[in-house]
């Protein structure tokens, strides 16, 4: 078995992802969730023959260890932004309807699940007020997310154009960059083509979050009034599809 690192970026699958490694892996072999791990554990994994580490990290923060490791295999899965902001805010809004689950998270999280329980998203107004009240964790959670699990800029800062284009050059570093709308395929082309194996089965998780809008896409106001939480997240993932298209480098579709 090789050496594989996952960049589990919320709502993207990850969870699944994670399920059919921890299948093929030993337990001394796989670590999921690093970001609530020891340093000197992730360390003692990076230095075996073969392993699958993932979690929920901005890539620069753990980019320098995984340099140092031969032979490695990143990969990392992106989705149509609109959607996975609509996925992610629902995640963390739907937390307050489930007491345990609630309960162990973070307060942050928590405020932060009361405050989008109060905004009605299917009104004009409340979703311009949202986007104004947004509270500096909502930053960090909602504000083009995927491109700042690829840069890294500051928690509570909004997200830049240099930051974009720090995003893409990190983006050469992974081995295969997947498409969660083609997430099935996707996944069982990776494993198969690089580490081969054949997946029978793909489980999927948490199926049962219901959205604040079922159709992101037939609501004009939320794509409108939210496109600035999505703006580089849209360009990052219309640059992996063009990439994916034409089977190129990165280095191509960097911004100006």
């Amino acid at each position: 078995m090789p050496k594989v690192f996952f960049l589990h970026m919320p709502k993207t699958g990850g969870s699944s992802v994670n399920e059919v490694f921890a299948n093929e892996f030993g337990n001394d072999c796989y670590l999921e969730h690093i970001e609530n791990l020891d340093p000197e554990e992730i360390d003692k994994a990076l230095h075996k023959d073969n392993f699958f580490i993932s979690g929920h990290i901005p890539y620069p923060r753990i980019k320098s260890k995984l340099d140092e490791v031969d032979s490695i295999l990143k990969f990392v899965f992106v989705r149509e932004p609109f959607s996975h902001l609509n996925s992610h805010i629902s995640w963390i809004r739907n937390l307050l309807n489930d007491h345990e689950r609630f309960q162990q998270h973070s307060s942050d999280v928590q405020n932060l699940s009361k405050f989008l329980n109060n905004i009605d998203f299917g009104s004009r107004r409340e979703l311009t007020c949202f986007l104004k009240e947004l509270p500096p964790y909502g930053i960090a959670s909602f504000d083009n997310r995927q491109t700042r699990y690829l840069a890294d800029p500051p928690d509570h800062a909004k997200v830049s154009k240099e930051d974009l284009n720090r995003a893409l050059l990190n983006l050469e570093d992974f081995d295969f960059i997947g498409c969660f709308e083609k997430f099935s395929l996707d996944l069982q082309e990776f494993v198969k083509s690089r580490i081969g194996l054949n997946i029978n089965q793909i489980p999927f998780r948490n199926k049962k979050n219901r959205k604040v809008l079922l159709d992101v896409h037939s609501v004009p106001d939320f794509k409108e009034i939210l496109y600035p939480l999505v703006e580089h997240d849209l360009q990052l993932y219309e640059e992996t599809v063009k990439a994916r298209a034409l089977d190129c480098n990165w280095s191509r579709f960097k911004t100006t």
